[in-house]
């Protein structure tokens, strides 16, 4: 039953307010409801969003913010998610982890973090300068794709570091995969310590029956998700949600007035008001639409020799405690050719485009805003592809090394290497040394390396391996890879 009414959107409503009070602005944004703006530059960038792009404080909202717009939008996201309070961010979920780290560690502290978190996970921690212990998902043999944490491993991780102040995980996974929250939610408050949930790939799921559940309603005492993702807000909309006594809310506070602008985007923030709207208003019969769409195409895609499409079947798998259907992965080894390949011809032929491509892995995200029309035509790129494999046999699949052969040794801190003296070192002789940047091929934006850790010859042949089939590095000092920023112990010991 809803305590609320969410039918309002109270800063749309202040923004609709703005504009029938006729107020002429003499304060920032420059271009002032668009009127600076070029008319052709209006039309490319749209002139709605010049239009709705103002001040929030003493402009949708009164120079003293007492109305509460943005504060009234927040708590309809938190009763919409059963969470006690909501934030939203208008930097994407890379300044949720951001707010997480700072807000449940102080510098010098120890905290459990799953090693495929997303590289925004990893700045947090060489900004708060914490200590990381890696919790290591499982691998999937089959697949070569991490999946969850499992609550053995996690109890076993905390008996050994008894001292650990938080644990950070990943769920869902860019592949969908998501782990039992409430295990390990139980698990860390037998210890007094908060669960945080990087749920960036998972805040469309408490609006659907049929959808796992989210980390909320599993127990997790912080989850952030990406509102621009999976729901229908503006790029950089994101939530962070927050439950019960183990986050200090005046420490959340003042951690996440570190990080959001002091000018937030009104569009993104209003987009984060619709969202939740049309979500908790219409949530079931969209998202019943997409499973099923997702669903059709699974079940056409499944009946290819060659082709794997990831499905519930893998829920046996341990790390495996449930799958969000809307994210369609195909697996494309056994049809011979690399998924960099195929994802550049199907644009070619079809001008279809992926959400992930790995050496082997496609995957396609389905959303509300997906038609059956849409969906055929995905059908039909995936067939073309596998015809036209068929019939020129390209072979041009890249044996890269597994994900059981790429784990690494963190020898000195994420920080302490980032900011330490450096030298570049060509990428063939770089192993054995200590790494000083991230290497995350994008996306998913998981570090294969990370500052601190030891380059062993496996992940030199890994990266070697990717660069020769053209995936995409984001952010190493060298995007070509032919260096390494690597720490310099020579100098470090002056």
């Amino acid at each position: 039953m809803m305590k609320q009414d969410h039918s309002k959107a109270p800063i749309i409503e202040a923004i609709q307010h703005y504009h029938e009070s006729g107020v002429i602005p003499f304060t920032t944004p420059g271009h002032k409801l668009g009127n600076g703006v070029l008319p052709e530059d209006k039309t490319a960038i749209g002139a709605g969003a010049y239009y709705n792009d103002m001040a929030m404080q003493n402009g949708a909202d009164d120079r003293r913010e007492s109305k509460g717009v943005v504060e009234s939008a927040e708590k309809l996201f938190a009763d919409a998610v059963g969470a006690d309070t909501s934030f939203f961010s208008t930097n994407g979920s890379s300044l949720s982890a951001h707010v997480a780290v700072m807000t449940i560690a102080n510098t010098g502290d120890k905290i459990l973090v799953a090693r495929n978190v997303h590289k925004s996970m990893v700045a947090a921690i060489i900004m708060a300068e914490v200590d990381p212990v890696w919790l290591n998902p499982v691998i999937d043999e089959e697949l070569d794709v991490d999946h969850g944490i499992t609550a053995e491993h996690l109890e076993k991780m905390l008996t050994e570091n008894p001292d650990t102040k938080g644990v950070v995980v990943v769920s869902p996974t860019y592949y969908g995969v998501v782990s039992d929250i409430k295990s390990l939610a139980d698990i860390c408050h037998k210890r007094d310590i908060p669960l945080v949930v990087d749920e960036a790939w998972g805040p469309h799921l408490p609006f659907h029956s049929e959808l796992p559940e989210h980390a909320m309603a599993c127990g997790a005492d912080m989850s952030f998700g990406s509102i621009h993702k999976t729901m229908n807000g503006l790029g950089q909309a994101s939530v962070i949600n927050i439950q019960g006594k183990l986050i200090d809310a005046d420490r959340f506070t003042l951690c996440f007035d570190l990080f959001e602008s002091t000018s937030p985007s009104s569009v993104i923030l209003a987009s984060c008001d619709v969202a939740r709207r049309q979500m908790v208003l219409h949530g079931e019969e969209l998202w019943g639409k997409v499973l099923q769409l997702s669903r059709r195409a699974r079940a056409e895609l499944a009946n290819m020799p060659g082709l794997y499409v990831l499905g519930k079947e893998i829920l046996g798998k341990p790390g495996t405690f449930d799958l969000d259907e809307t994210k369609l992965v195909i697996d494309l080894k056994d049809l011979g050719v690399n998924a960099y390949m195929a994802a550049d011809w199907i644009l070619e032929k079809y001008k279809i485009t992926f959400e992930l491509i790995t050496h082997r892995h496609l995957m396609a995200l389905i959303s509300i805003a997906d038609t059956d029309e849409t969906v055929n035509k995905l059908i039909e790129a995936i067939k073309g592809l596998y015809e036209w494999v068929k019939t020129t046999q390209p072979n041009s699949y890249v044996p890269m090394p597994h994900h059981h052969d790429l784990g690494t040794i963190q020898v000195m801190s994420p920080t302490k290497a980032f900011f330490s003296g450096t030298r570049k070192v060509s990428l063939s002789e770089a192993a054995g040394e200590i790494i000083a940047e991230m290497v995350s091929p994008y996306p998913p934006g998981i570090p294969r390396l990370l500052p601190g850790e030891l380059i062993t010859p496996a992940i030199v042949d890994y990266l070697q391996q990717g660069k020769n089939a053209s995936f995409f590095v984001l952010d190493p000092s060298d995007q070509e890879l032919k260096k390494l920023r690597v720490v310099d112990l020579k100098h470090n010991k002056k």
